[in-house]
Protein backbone atom coordinates (compact mmCIF):
# COMPACT_ATOMS: atom_id res chain seq x y z
CA UNK A 1 0.00 0.00 0.00
CA UNK A 2 1.13 3.51 -0.73
CA UNK A 3 -0.24 6.62 0.98
CA UNK A 4 0.27 8.71 -2.13
CA UNK A 5 -1.81 6.38 -4.34
CA UNK A 6 -5.39 7.09 -3.30
CA UNK A 7 -6.71 3.90 -4.89
CA UNK A 8 -4.37 1.88 -2.62
CA UNK A 9 -6.26 3.04 0.48
CA UNK A 10 -8.95 0.38 0.68
CA UNK A 11 -10.57 -1.74 3.37
CA UNK A 12 -9.13 -4.87 1.76
CA UNK A 13 -5.65 -3.35 1.59
CA UNK A 14 -5.68 -2.48 5.29
CA UNK A 15 -7.08 -5.90 6.11
CA UNK A 16 -4.18 -7.59 4.27
CA UNK A 17 -1.67 -5.25 5.91
CA UNK A 18 -2.90 -6.10 9.41
CA UNK A 19 -2.85 -9.81 8.59
CA UNK A 20 0.74 -9.60 7.35
CA UNK A 21 2.22 -9.67 10.88
CA UNK A 22 1.21 -11.64 13.92
CA UNK A 23 0.46 -10.02 17.26
CA UNK A 24 3.07 -11.85 19.31
CA UNK A 25 5.24 -8.73 19.71
CA UNK A 26 4.80 -4.99 19.98
CA UNK A 27 4.52 -3.46 16.51
CA UNK A 28 4.00 -0.06 14.93
CA UNK A 29 2.27 1.12 11.79
CA UNK A 30 4.62 3.36 9.81
CA UNK A 31 4.62 5.26 6.55
CA UNK A 32 7.91 5.81 4.75
CA UNK A 33 8.82 9.10 3.08
CA UNK A 34 8.02 7.49 -0.28
CA UNK A 35 4.52 6.61 1.01
CA UNK A 36 4.93 2.89 1.69
CA UNK A 37 2.62 1.79 4.53
CA UNK A 38 3.96 -1.07 6.61
CA UNK A 39 3.95 -2.69 10.03
CA UNK A 40 7.31 -2.28 11.70
CA UNK A 41 9.05 -4.39 14.30
CA UNK A 42 10.83 -1.19 15.36
CA UNK A 43 8.63 0.63 17.85
CA UNK A 44 8.54 3.95 19.63
CA UNK A 45 10.70 6.75 18.30
CA UNK A 46 13.51 4.44 17.15
CA UNK A 47 15.00 4.00 13.68
CA UNK A 48 12.94 6.78 12.15
CA UNK A 49 15.24 7.59 9.23
CA UNK A 50 13.05 7.56 6.14
CA UNK A 51 9.81 7.50 8.17
CA UNK A 52 7.17 10.14 7.39
CA UNK A 53 4.54 9.04 9.95
CA UNK A 54 4.66 6.59 12.83
CA UNK A 55 1.68 5.48 14.86
CA UNK A 56 1.39 4.84 18.55
CA UNK A 57 3.14 1.56 19.42
CA UNK A 58 0.76 -1.38 19.46
CA UNK A 59 1.11 -3.74 22.40
CA UNK A 60 1.32 -7.45 21.71
CA UNK A 61 -1.95 -9.27 21.22
CA UNK A 62 -4.75 -7.57 19.39
CA UNK A 63 -3.63 -4.75 17.12
CA UNK A 64 -2.43 -6.76 14.15
CA UNK A 65 -2.63 -10.34 12.95
CA UNK A 66 -5.46 -12.49 11.65
CA UNK A 67 -7.97 -11.61 14.38
CA UNK A 68 -7.40 -7.87 13.99
CA UNK A 69 -7.74 -8.16 10.22
CA UNK A 70 -11.20 -9.72 10.63
CA UNK A 71 -12.55 -6.84 12.77
CA UNK A 72 -14.26 -4.70 10.12
CA UNK A 73 -14.73 -1.66 12.36
CA UNK A 74 -11.06 -1.72 13.42
CA UNK A 75 -9.92 -2.05 9.80
CA UNK A 76 -12.16 0.90 8.88
CA UNK A 77 -10.69 2.93 11.76
CA UNK A 78 -7.14 2.38 10.47
CA UNK A 79 -8.29 3.15 6.92
CA UNK A 80 -9.90 6.38 8.12
CA UNK A 81 -6.70 7.36 9.91
CA UNK A 82 -4.66 6.76 6.75
CA UNK A 83 -7.12 8.75 4.64
CA UNK A 84 -6.99 11.61 7.17
CA UNK A 85 -3.18 11.58 7.15
CA UNK A 86 -3.23 11.73 3.36
CA UNK A 87 -5.75 14.60 3.23
CA UNK A 88 -3.96 16.65 5.89
CA UNK A 89 -0.46 15.87 4.57
CA UNK A 90 0.33 14.94 8.17
CA UNK A 91 3.88 14.13 9.28
CA UNK A 92 5.35 12.82 12.53
CA UNK A 93 3.93 10.89 15.46
CA UNK A 94 0.27 9.89 15.13
CA UNK A 95 -1.92 8.67 17.98
CA UNK A 96 -5.34 9.35 16.53
CA UNK A 97 -7.14 11.90 14.38
CA UNK A 98 -7.16 15.38 15.84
Amino acid sequence: MNLFVESDLTHEGVRRLLASKDDSEMRQLRISTDGRIYISDDVGATNLAGVLVYFETWSAEGYCGEDASKDASYVDEILGDLQWIRRKNYKGYFDGRY
